[in-house]
């Protein structure tokens, strides 16, 4: 189930950057003014020097996402609407790391943008997307 939403997020990016552009790469000021000060993406072959570990660094919950800006934000989606062991994890970092948290609200208001759902109060996608709001406000 992870592995779906983690590319339904990159296609959420594709929708907000340019189709064409590379959604791995792309420069997204909005979403990279909510990384810690002086944090750089690790890119594809460096970040393996992070430990597996959940949430290494303040505002990165898996190593993978400090890879690249568009692994961070696919990795965030798929933990909103992962398993719930997961999404537990991630509702414990938001209380306590401003960066997550404000990271959750972005992807959130991406996502709501997306695919708004009017009239569907009860799908998992809109329970979810209000969870993550109430969680990590």
């Amino acid at each position: 189930m992870l592995g779906m939403h983690h590319e339904l997020t990159h296609s959420v990016d594709r929708k907000f950057l340019s189709p064409n552009k590379n959604s791995l790469s792309e420069p997204d000021p909005e979403w990279e003014e909510l990384n810690a000060p002086e944090f750089q993406y690790y890119g594809k072959d460096n970040f393996l020097q992070l430990p597996n570990v959940w949430h290494p660094l303040p505002g990165i919950m898996l190593a993978y996402g400090a890879s690249l800006l568009g692994e961070d934000k696919a990795v965030f989606g798929a933990l909103i609407m992962g398993w719930p062991a997961t999404y537990n994890l991630l509702v414990q970092a938001c209380q306590t790391d401003p960066f997550v948290a404000a990271k959750i609200r972005l992807t959130v208001s991406r996502w709501k943008q997306f695919w708004p759902f009017p009239s569907a109060e009860n799908t998992e996608w809109k329970i979810r997307m209000a969870q993550s709001e109430r969680d990590c406000r």
